[in-house]
């Protein structure tokens, strides 16, 4: 069901909650007129275009909260590919902004976003992420791997991350993808 509203503000969720009520009840008036034998009315049907609209609306939104997210997991690859490229590391940085524009609500989104910030250098929301992640599912290797990167480099002192340390790039891809 998060996986479902991953994305989705609240007035998103509330259309479409309203939209398939609406629905619902257009369809009960539907089969009651068809079960008394009354005549249906010839433009009854566009009734149904408009809880269709507020269900599809928030779908829309969902599929650009999804697209944004796979755009943000490429850029972190690239910066992980290209460490010296700052022009990419910027990009990452912009896609960040517009993907938690929305609520993130699914561990996947959350594994996203708190990769990002980690190579951004936001060690705090990068934190702040995997605890949510651990909280949630404290199996979670992804998770585990991000708190244990995060507090070895603020303990290490080696604030703030650059992606051109091809050091602790390789540390983090070894620890990463070893999921």
């Amino acid at each position: 069901m998060t996986r479902l509203l991953d994305g989705l503000l609240l007035h998103d969720i509330l259309l479409m909650v309203l939209g398939a009520m609406l629905f619902l009840v257009l369809l009960g008036g539907l089969v009651i007129r068809l079960v008394r034998n009354q005549p249906v009315n010839r433009g009854m049907q566009w009734f149904f275009v408009l809880p269709a609209l507020m269900i599809a609306y928030p779908g829309t939104q969902r599929l650009a909260f999804s697209k944004g997210l796979i755009e943000l997991e490429k850029r972190t690859e690239t910066v992980i590919q290209n460490p010296g490229d700052t022009t990419q590391l910027q990009a990452l940085e912009e896609q960040l902004l517009v993907v938690e524009k929305r609520p993130l609500r699914s561990i996947e989104a959350l594994e996203i976003t708190a990769k990002a910030h980690y190579l951004n250098g936001n060690l705090d929301e990068a934190a702040s992420r995997a605890g949510e992640i651990m909280r949630r599912e404290p199996k979670n290797q992804t998770g585990s791997a991000l708190v244990q990167l995060v507090t070895h480099d603020q303990l290490s002192g080696d604030v703030p991350f650059h992606p051109a340390d091809s050091l602790r790039a390789e540390r983090f891809l070894r620890v990463i993808d070893a999921r």
